[in-house]
């Protein structure tokens, strides 16, 4: 398959994902069809993005020719059927992986056989995900990340059975779109939420310790380290998706064991419907509206000071882990965490380990 702008690229669910993926790829030149499960869904869509482009045509900001493009090149539909002609199909429904392989056994009956499978998944390794599929030299993880039009990143995540064509077209696709992003071979597939694994991990063996709060430690984080914190952040993501993903990324390593405390936090919550901001409580309680990492004082007490040290001490071991691998540079480790927490500065740039 080679690489167009005027290829025929497919997005399958309209949850928050599969939706700004959708959003993203309209400002280009593909033809574009994004599959809803439900048929009203799609009509609400549709008529959301008839009347996007009304307005942008109205304030001037497209032409009358690219509001005729975006609404002659686009489908928005239900039916996995106007998929049939498509050269690149990116799933995006649930972090389930039996959903998944099922619906890619459906789209492979549809499909043309040298149309390029890949999945928006997160944590679920390309080769279990796409054990199935007759072609899996065509299949590959293709990660974007959210909200997809803020964030510049994105990874090409390989199984051992990608060909080496399929990874030059996903690169030629990101790099027309002016998106940064890693190639990524198993196992060092999703290097970008695994960066932050061993910090949050270290957190919940902090928490779990009774040394300060989650509220003291997100607070130390916010202040010293990234912005946003670690339990607000994983109540925000959802409690069951981050132990789903957890428990990907750690399945296969010979020091699971190490993890214990973050997935048994993890699965606790989850178990007991403690979801974060969706159901209202998970870390914090959301139920008063929206939460902000307050600044506390006394950071410089020795409790403060220990605990600090630890989150930061593992949060480089991360970065240099994958420093050591060369499958980053530290400047660019320096942009991703930028642009992946909003900092101002990357953990280099800062020398936060001093």
């Amino acid at each position: 398959m080679i690489f167009s702008p005027h290829m025929h690229i497919g997005i399958i669910g309209n949850g928050k994902m599969g939706h700004g993926i959708f959003q993203y790829l309209s400002e280009f030149e593909f033809q574009l069809s994004i599959v809803c499960e439900e048929e009203e869904q799609a009509d609400a869509l549709k008529a959301t993005f008839q009347k996007k482009t009304a307005r942008l045509l109205k304030n001037g900001i497209i032409t009358a020719e690219q509001a005729e493009h975006r609404l002659r090149a686009i489908s928005i539909n239900s039916d996995l059927s106007i998929l049939s002609t498509a050269d690149l199909i990116i799933e995006a429904i649930p972090e389930v992986i039996d959903l998944k392989r099922k619906l890619f056994s459906r789209i492979e009956k549809i499909a043309k056989p040298s149309c390029i499978f890949t999945s928006n998944t997160s944590s679920i390794p390309p080769s279990e995900l796409f054990s199935g599929i007759r072609n899996k030299e065509n299949c590959a993880g293709l990660h974007f990340f959210y909200p997809v039009s803020l964030k510049d990143l994105a990874e090409i995540n390989a199984s051992p059975s990608t060909s080496a064509e399929t990874i030059q077209f996903l690169n030629s696709l990101l790099n027309y779109t002016g998106k940064f992003h890693l190639k990524l071979a198993e196992p060092d597939t999703f290097i970008i939420n695994k960066i932050f694994l061993g910090i949050q991990s270290e957190a919940c063996t902090i928490l779990n310790e009774g040394l300060i709060s989650a509220e003291e430690i997100d607070a130390l984080a916010d202040e010293y380290i990234f912005p946003g914190g670690i339990f607000l952040f994983f109540d925000h993501v959802g409690i069951d998706i981050m132990y789903a993903s957890v428990g990907n990324y750690t399945a296969k390593l010979s020091e699971r064991e190490n993890f214990l405390d973050i997935l048994n936090r993890l699965k606790l919550l989850a178990g007991n419907g403690m979801l974060g901001v969706k159901s209202g409580k998970g870390f914090y309680d959301h139920s008063n509206g929206t939460i902000s990492i307050r600044k506390r004082e006394l950071l410089s007490t020795s409790v403060y000071v220990s605990c600090l040290a630890r989150l930061k001490t593992a949060f480089y071991q991360s970065l240099h882990a994958i420093i050591r691998k060369g499958i980053c540079s530290k400047e660019q480790l320096d942009f991703i965490i930028k642009e992946y927490t909003g900092a101002e500065k990357g953990p280099f740039e800062n020398s936060i380990q001093n």
